[in-house]
């Protein structure tokens, strides 16, 4: 396999945002009556509009838009975004290297906006993919396939760096090679949707070989 193109998510794989959101909804959703840590499991790579559908639809409206209103200002004016460990040195390598990159997250442009802007990779990736780009989010493929063609690549010369399940069924579904990174979900729990699991990026000779098509 001659690899033209990598195919990132956000939340979990190049920023190390999932631990806050926990926080977050751990906050925002004590004394509902919600098994809050099953939700925060089940939602990652989840698009907002698709989470206020299947988790909130017992709330009136004014209610499911203050808690969406209160997620974005958390996003936009509270959220760290620090990298995964690894993730800007590959990076940086795949660009000095010339390989297409194009990042595809559940999360909204104003959103991704601020992030990119505050880790220093505006007008980094060769195409971004978010929530507004698509009519269903994942574990649907249609993110990945859109960017797989806005990059005019194959789906046998991408690969796809995803932590949610959600999102590495989005993988299979597409028919790209999908790397788990387990930080949001165990190992074990990543085994059966991904084609590899890792911690995270540092492993270089080991990423490397996922790039080289091996492993």
């Amino acid at each position: 396999m001659q690899l033209r193109s990598v195919l990132f998510d956000f939340d979990g794989v190049i920023a190390d945002t999932e631990p806050r959101y926990a926080d977050f909804f751990r906050a925002e959703l004590s004394g509902t009556g919600m098994d809050v840590e099953e939700f925060v499991r089940s939602v990652r790579g989840t698009p907002l509009k698709r989470m206020m559908e299947i988790w909130f639809k017992d709330w009136d409206e004014a209610r499911r838009q203050a808690l969406v209103e209160r997620q974005v200002d958390f996003e936009l004016h509270g959220m760290r975004y620090d990298y995964v460990p690894g993730a800007r040195e590959l990076l940086d390598s795949l660009k000095a290297r010339g390989i297409a990159m194009a990042l595809v997250t559940s999360s909204h442009k104003r959103k991704m906006a601020v992030a990119l802007k505050v880790m220093g990779l505006e007008g980094f990736f060769d195409t971004v993919v978010t929530a507004e780009d698509i009519t269903r989010g994942k574990p649907d493929p249609m993110c990945y396939l859109l960017a797989a063609e806005r990059l005019g690549a194959r789906r046998e010369e991408c690969i796809i760096f995803e932590d949610s399940l959600a999102g590495l069924t989005a993988a299979r579904r597409a028919g790209i090679r999908g790397i788990g990174l387990s930080t949001s979900h165990s190992p074990e729990e990543l085994a059966g949707y991904a084609d590899e699991v890792i911690p995270d990026f540092t492993d270089t000779e080991r990423v490397e070989g996922f790039l080289q098509g091996r492993g």
